[in-house]
Formats: C-alpha cells, sequence, structure tokens
C-alpha cells in the first residue's frame, strides 16, 4: 500500500515485564466477516496485517490474462495513506507489497497455497478477472469504547486461474482501510471438485530490514524484544513489528472459524521473510474462505 504524509502518534503499551510503543490506536471495526474494532493500541494489517493507514481505486478486465508484471496493480485505503500493489512474477506467481506514507513496508511477498494433490500458486498463474469495490457503512457493537463503528475500505478481488486441465480457480481479495491493510483467499477449485484439503499457505511477509519485534510463542506468554533474523518457528500472533521510528506493523488474524489457526515462521531461503504457518491441514467444502 502506498501512503501520503503524515506522522504517526505513539503511546506506550504495557505488556507482561515489557514496554512497547505502538501508534495511537484509530479503531478498525466492522460486523459479521469483518475485521474487529483494535482501538486500543494496533493497526491491523491484516490476515490480517495492519500497518497504519491505506488506500484504493477501481476496474475490471475481462477474460484470462497472462500476466500484470509490467503494470502492478494498485489498491489505495480512501485516505491514501496505505497502499498495496499486486502483480504476477516472471513464473506467474502472485506477489504483493505495502506502503504506508509513501514508505514501503513490505516487498515482494509470495502468495501461494499447498493442497493434497499439489502446490498451487508458486508459478503459472493467469489472470481471469479484477473486480473493485468502495463500501461504506457503520454498525453498532455490543459493548465497546465507541457506541458506532465506521466500516469503510476500498477493496480489489483478484480472480486467477492455473495452467492445468482443467484449472483450479482462486480468488485473493484485498482490502484498504485507512487503519490498515487486509488479505484473505477463497479456494474456488476445478469445475466439479466439492471439497479440498489445504495442507500449508504461504502468505508471506517480507520486511526491507532485519527491524525489532515483539515475539510470544504461547498464549499469555511473555513477550520478548528480538530483530526478525531471531523470530522461531511458531511465533504466535499479533506480531508488532517497528518499520521505522514512527511506523509499527501489527500481523494479525481475523474470522477464524472453521479454520485452521496461523502462526508466523521464518522463511528458509529469503532472508527478513516471515510466513503464514498453519497449525494443521484444513479440509471443508468449496468454495473455502480463509480468515483475513
Amino acid at each position: 500500500m502506498d501512503r501520503l504524509h503524515t506522522p504517526l502518534t505513539s503511546r506506550p503499551l504495557s505488556g507482561k515485564g515489557s514496554t512497547l510503543s505502538v501508534p495511537a490506536a484509530a479503531g478498525l471495526g466492522q460486523g459479521p466477516d469483518r475485521l474487529a474494532d483494535w482501538s486500543r493500541g494496533f493497526r491491523l494489517l491484516w490476515r490480517a496485517f495492519a500497518i497504519g493507514w491505506l488506500a484504493c481505486g477501481c476496474a475490471w478486465l475481462p477474460g484470462p490474462c497472462p500476466a500484470i508484471a509490467a503494470s502492478p496493480e494498485r489498491l489505495e485505503s480512501p485516505d491514501q495513506r496505505v497502499a498495496a500493489s499486486v502483480h504476477l512474477d516472471e513464473q506467474g506467481g502472485l506477489r504483493y507489497a505495502v506502503d504506508y506514507d509513501g514508505q514501503r513496508v513490505l516487498e515482494d511477498c509470495l502468495l501461494s497455497l499447498e493442497l493434497a494433490d499439489g502446490p498451487l500458486g508458486a508459478g503459472g498463474w493467469t489472470i481471469v478477472k479484477i473486480d473493485r469495490s468502495e463500501h461504506d457503512s457503520t454498525w453498532r457493537p455490543v459493548t465497546g469504547e465507541r457506541s458506532e463503528v465506521r466500516d469503510h475500505y476500498r477493496q480489489m478481488v483478484i480472480e486467477l486461474q492455473d495452467p492445468q486441465t482443467p484449472p483450479c480457480r482462486v480468488r485473493w481479495t484485498f482490502r484498504a482501510y485507512d487503519q490498515g491493510m487486509a488479505l484473505r483467499y477463497t479456494l474456488v477449485g476445478r469445475p466439479g471438485q466439492t471439497q479440498a484439503e489445504i495442507r500449508r499457505e504461504h502468505t508471506e511477509f517480507r520486511f526491507l530490514e532485519d527491524h525489532r519485534a515483539w515475539a510470544v510463542y504461547s498464549a499469555q506468554g511473555r513477550y520478548e524484544a528480538v530483530r526478525l533474523s531471531e523470530i522461531r518457528r511458531g511465533c504466535e500472533r499479533p506480531l508488532t513489528i517497528q518499520a521505522a521510528a514512527d511506523v509499527y506493523v501489527a500481523i494479525a488474524e481475523a474470522n477464524l472459524v472453521d479454520f485452521a489457526r496461523m502462526k508466523l515462521s521464518p522463511a528458509a531461503d529469503r532472508p527478513r521473510t516471515l510466513v503464514s504457518d498453519l497449525a494443521g491441514p484444513v479440509v471443508a467444502q468449496l468454495p473455502l474462505s480463509s480468515p483475513w
């Protein structure tokens, strides 16, 4: 996601035995199938990966097209401070990057899956279509700091198909909020397919530097200040990373229903990169949507 220029404010957040500084919250909230209200500290980047703020645009491409590597599709938040750019690389793999206030936060992040019948998404994708939209509504929480929560985002849905016969289709949905960026996938499958098993996810979060982070490896655990290069397998979420002097990122998960929960692990072959690590395989009816 790309950004305009506005500095973040920060305030201390006390945890068990440690103190960290995060951006002052501007609550992000939605109703069913929406991100929760993070009014007490973190900006949600979504699947939930949150960074400060985001933005979007609108268009539709008919029929399969080979690639968008030369001209990435860009999605900006309503206030245009957070932005994502998405493209197919030379091998046909889907990759994304995220900016905040014009500063690159995540870059060259691969999105792929491993199903029971083999890997899906490392390469060979073609684009079937791209749909864009904008949503702006309000909802009332049962309890919380605010009586009414605004649900305002811009959305881009990229539908892809693999080169197999018959082709397998997957929809990747990106949402840009003023408070963060969210993404999820919907596995549509092949014609006539009614069930699928997802064995692994490979959603990357690749940072530009070996940033400071606060990691924990169990529920109710003690957070430790470490570098990205020191994070071990099975790191819990939310994971907070200090991407710049005044920019903090929280990688989280939302709308986790009938799905294996996500942890984070270092990518074996890419420095400064974390990858989603499912607690176990997921077997479900199609179409199947992941959490945010």
